[in-house]
């Protein structure tokens, strides 16, 4: 078995459960392997099958053994190969990935995957695009509508939002508006169908209270009578000037 120092890359990706599970598989014979998880043993498989090709490759090279000793033919050959190797450019060849870089991206995946799914992280969606206007063609977030409102004042902005809902309505969209925040934001600015005026409030006049004409304070006039009816007149005064 030979373990490369650069597995040590791998084992450090892994829980630590599972890098101990892999190193007591690969110093276990093949019949006598522990319970792995799948992760471990996606590892296990990787250093081991990376470990048994350069044993063989290894083994396959002192199996060819070497030249005789003193053979200058063979000496001679290795220095004219060599010449011939130094004085002919060699194509680059593009870098392939290797058996640990590989594993070493396949483990990081996984182990991130497995860490967002223990931590219920969920992928970010976009925001919803909510329809504004009488046809709906307007289309905003709710936080685009909610900054122009404090921006501009939510009667100026839902009055734009109809101008610019009516025209895209009117004309097919033949202006091809794809980003309406942008174009509502135009609108203001430029005034389409001119200035915004905000309907006035009416408000109901206060009504004048007058003393009926054959109300005569005389000697006569008893004072409970006289604070009657000026108590009343006061009453129907207030009532009157109230909104």
């Amino acid at each position: 078995m030979i373990v490369l120092p650069e597995d040590k890359n791998i084992m450090l990706l892994l829980p630590p459960e599972d890098a101990k599970q892999v190193l007591i598989a690969l110093f276990s014979n093949e019949g006598d392997l522990p319970k792995m998880t799948p992760l471990a043993n996606m590892a296990y498989t990787a250093v081991k099958s990376k470990s048994d090709r350069i044993s063989k490759t290894k083994s396959s090279a002192g199996k060819l053994g070497g030249a005789p000793k003193n053979n200058h033919n063979a000496k001679k050959q290795a220095e004219q190969a060599e010449t011939t190797k130094t004085s002919t450019p060699q194509k680059k060849q593009a870098k392939q990935p290797t058996v640990t870089d590989t594993v070493t991206d396949t483990v990081s995946d996984t182990v991130t995957d497995t860490k967002d799914i223990e931590s219920g992280a969920a992928a970010p969606t976009p925001d919803k695009r909510n329809k504004f206007g009488e046809y709906g063609r307007v289309r905003l977030t709710d936080a685009e509508y909610q900054r122009m409102i404090g921006e501009y004042g939510e009667g100026v902005v839902r009055h734009y939002i109809s101008i610019v809902d009516e025209r895209a309505q009117q004309t097919g969209n033949k202006n091809r508006w794809k980003d309406w925040n942008l174009t509502v934001r135009r609108a203001i600015r430029e005034k389409w169908g001119g200035e915004y005026t905000p309907e006035p409030t009416t408000q109901p006049s206060p009504q004048k209270f007058e003393m009926k004409p054959d109300t005569q304070v005389t000697q006569n006039t008893k004072p409970d009578e006289f604070l009657d009816e000026l108590r009343a007149g006061l009453a129907y005064a207030k009532r009157g000037a109230s909104p």
